[in-house]
């Protein structure tokens, strides 16, 4: 991950036919050495305020910016968390079927109306999860999930098929960070959960399908009735300009789905 990080340096630094020396000096360095070997992948990661001023040095895009910490394995702070919500607005209030966003740690940053209305959020885990930076994967296996109750037996069944595949999913996503402090809690704190714990231990070395594509055929319990079911097909994207947000737009796919919206 760090020599990927000092590789796009590298790599944004020749293309703007900056020399290691202007950047050094820029950053009130005497000489570039200590650059170099950021580049080379030779240290460990460097601190973010570090990599600020680095950016800043090479004047890079925003576009360039999120690339690079998006490499270096950064994590959205409050303030590009809330300034990503501000970005979103539009999109979540446009989008007629559940909507939402989370990051590259895989935290819940947004979600709209009618996800919130399907999913409830708030009524699973007790808080808001934008607020308290809830992981999606402690919502999708929380116990209090609508999703993990009120299931038939070829259901469940399904349903911890789809939940192997999300697992699955998360491992590839997050290989670089199995050293990162918010990864290793979260496993922690999820090995309590014994839905967790018995999937985790069989994805383990599962290889990621060439041919999977970021879609997904997703059945939820209704809300107002538990006994009925919602069809949704899902699809997750990364926002374009900011590889560190993704979001999973889900739309109808059948009838009576349709017209619960």
């Amino acid at each position: 991950m760090y020599a990927t990080l000092g590789g796009l340096i590298k790599d944004f630094r020749l293309q703007k036919n900056i020399s290691q020396l202007e950047i050094a000096f820029a950053l009130g360095w005497k000489e570039p050495s200590r650059l170099s070997r950021i580049e080379q992948g030779r240290v460990g990661r460097p601190k973010r305020e570090l990599i600020n001023r680095i950016m800043n040095a090479m004047k890079l895009s925003y576009q360039e910016r999120n690339n690079l910490l998006y490499a270096g394995g950064y994590l959205p702070e409050d303030i590009e968390l809330a300034d990503i919500r501000k970005t979103l607005k539009k999109t979540m209030a446009d989008w007629p079927y559940p909507l939402v966003a989370y990051d590259a740690a895989w935290r819940i940053v947004d979600f709209n109306n009618p996800a919130a209305a399907v999913y409830k959020f708030d009524k699973t885990i007790g808080r808001d999860p934008r607020k308290a930076q809830t992981n999606l994967i402690e919502f999708i296996f929380h116990p209090a999930n609508p999703q993990n109750k009120h299931l038939q037996d070829v259901e469940e069944k399904n349903r911890h098929g789809l939940l192997k595949s999300i697992l699955i999913q998360f491992l590839h996503a997050t290989r670089a960070s199995t050293q990162e402090k918010w990864y290793k809690a979260l496993i922690q704190q999820m090995m309590g959960n014994k839905l967790f714990n018995k999937l985790w231990k069989e994805v383990q070395g599962a290889s990621l399908p060439q041919n999977m594509v970021h879609r997904s055929d997703d059945v939820a319990v209704h809300p107002g009735d538990p006994k009925k079911r919602l069809i949704f097909t899902s699809f997750t994207m990364a926002l374009m300009d900011n590889p560190r947000f993704f979001l999973i737009y889900s739309t109808p796919a059948d009838e009576p789905t349709m017209r619960f919206f």
